[in-house]
């Protein structure tokens, strides 16, 4: 148990069951031991949402209002983008099929040094940021471009105003036409005033998650991560519910969670296979984390998405 000092530092607060009647405690005890059995990780039941299997917050929740805007009526694009003008720790930009922007908040106008919007419409990244951000924008775009499957809050390092360096959360989303063809993307970054000259934020935590996001299969844990993040378990837990507000084990199971989702829907492979492609013990405990996570288990989310 962390203490107030602790919590206080950290921005959160962890409430105890210390003073819980004996009933409730041992219900929440009942509960805790039948959620941990098979996964080692408790979820809180929530609907049903395909969308939604791994937003660890809000961003990407709030991208999926935007995935069936007709992209060629560029005003409603730009319109939106005017919604996050007095949101100015918050960037907002759509892009056409090619990555150029098509709208962007006067967050990302101001923090690329131009006049007005338009100066940035019909621009690519490569024409606006220092070849290496460039590159690593340029990779998530067209990676979302090419398979239709979400950048989700990823931490990495963008422009604060001024041009100064800093750790931002960025998701990602394809833009989809009526008829279902990805035409486009929108994306939010929301900062999280960690300037790298302060190093609040080591780099290493930023690699390790990437990581995690491509070697989930692997026996990852949070004692894994940790090392290769170069930190303490303890601090790694620290930083991850800072910036998340889940656990590392919760965020290593919710990584897992999404994988097996793109399985299940973009496949035939049977739910057994899946769950061992995707980092779980077996296929009782990937149902049981699925089950935790979604309220259904993965042959009847396999069924709902297919219908």
């Amino acid at each position: 148990m962390r203490s107030g000092k602790q919590s206080r530092r950290f921005g959160f607060h962890q409430p105890t069951m210390r003073d819980a009647p004996a009933p409730v405690l041992a219900r929440n005890h009942e509960k805790q031991r039948k959620r941990t059995k098979r996964c080692g990780v408790a979820f809180s039941k929530k609907p049903t949402n395909l969308a939604r299997m791994k937003t660890r917050g809000t961003l990407h929740g709030q991208l999926s209002a935007f995935t069936q805007v007709d992209i060629h009526a560029s005003e409603t694009l730009r319109s939106m983008a005017r919604l996050f003008e007095r949101v100015p720790d918050i960037v907002f930009f759509a892009k056409d099929r090619a990555g150029r922007y098509l709208a962007a908040s006067p967050s990302l106008v101001e923090r690329c040094g131009l006049p007005n919007a338009e100066a940035l419409l019909g621009k690519h990244v490569r024409e606006l940021f220092p070849a290496e951000l460039a590159a690593r924008y340029a990779a998530q775009d067209e990676a979302v471009l090419r398979t239709g499957r979400p950048l989700v809050e990823r931490l990495e390092l963008g422009w604060y105003p001024g041009r100064r360096a800093g750790w931002c959360i960025t998701s990602k989303q394809p833009l989809r036409d009526a008829g279902g063809q990805i035409v486009g993307l929108v994306g939010l970054s929301r900062d999280l005033h960690a300037p790298v000259a302060q190093g609040i934020i080591p780099g290493s935590l930023a690699d390790a998650l990437e990581y995690l996001e491509h070697h989930y299969a692997e026996p990852i844990t949070p004692s894994t991560l940790a090392a290769r993040a170069g930190l303490t378990p303890v601090r790694l837990t620290q930083f991850v519910k800072r910036i998340f507000g889940h656990t590392p084990r919760d965020l290593i199971t919710q990584t897992r969670l999404a994988a097996a989702s793109r399985l299940l829907l973009e496949t035939t492979l049977p739910v057994a296979v899946i769950a061992l492609d995707c980092g779980f013990y077996d296929h009782s405990a990937l149902t049981t984390a699925f089950r935790e996570a979604t309220g259904t288990t993965p042959t009847q989310y396999r069924e709902q998405g297919r219908d």
